[in-house]
This record gives C-alpha cells, structure tokens and sequence, in this order.
C-alpha cells in the first residue's frame, strides 16, 4: 500500500465520520430535545425564575422512540440510580443548596437556557448542511 492509497483511505474515513457525526446532531429528535428543554428553561426563567424547570414531559415516547420498545434494562438502571440517590438523601442536599444559594437557581436556569439554544442551533444547521449535501436528516 502506497501513500497515495492511504491519504485516500484516511480522507474517505474522515468523510464518513464527520457524515455520521453531522447526521447524530442533525437529527430531528435531538432537535426537537434541545428545543423543548430551552423552551422549559425560557418559560421558568420568565416566569419562576427561582425554581429550576420540571422536565417530566421527556418520555420515550415524546422523545420519538415507539411505544412497544422494551427498555427493561435501562429502566431498571435508572431505578437503581434513583433508589442510590434516595437512600444517599440527594433530594435534601438538592434542596438545602438550593436555599443556601438562592441565586444560582437563577444562573443555573440561565445556563441551561444557553446551552439548549446553542445545541437546537448547532442542531438546525447540521440539518441545514445535510439537506444542502441531499442527505435527509433521521
């Protein structure tokens, strides 16, 4: 194998990984994610900017997955996750920091405002550059 042959190779994997990459921030559930967390994030920080936004609505189902897929085990991960945090008191220590630092839930809200932003845009134009490409983001 010469160099000529390798360049080529290394060039042809570099295209198919930044296609991959663009196509998995492209993709119109991510999208959608992104979006619906920096609208929960606005509408807190509009109006209750002292709590931090209840995103609850983010189910499998609302995320795009189809309803009859088992997630068995990764329900059972997030169990024991949760059971963990419990048990550890994470829901008190939450809420002591929360009103030993009143103000942060104001930053924290914000911060997440700027990074959903930034992901649905960073998002938006990874579909532009696919759609540009003839490529039909998933």
């Amino acid at each position: 194998m010469d160099i000529r042959t390798a360049k080529a190779d290394a060039k042809a994997s570099a295209g198919r990984i930044a296609a991959a990459w663009s196509a998995l921030i492209g993709s119109r559930v991510l999208v959608a994610i992104t979006a619906m967390l920096a609208i929960a994030f606005a509408m807190t920080l509009a109006f209750s900017p002292y709590r931090l936004p209840p995103i609850g609505f983010l189910t499998p189902a609302s995320v795009g997955l189809p309803i009859g897929v088992d997630l068995a085990k990764e329900r059972a991960a997030a169990e024991d996750i949760l059971d963990a945090a419990k048990r550890q008191g994470g829901g008190e220590k939450a809420a002591e920091l929360s009103q030993r630092y009143p103000m942060a839930i104001p930053i924290l809200n914000w911060v997440g405002l700027a990074l959903s932003l930034g992901l649905t845009i960073a998002g938006l134009w990874a579909q532009v550059r696919l759609y540009r490409r003839g490529i039909a983001p998933v």
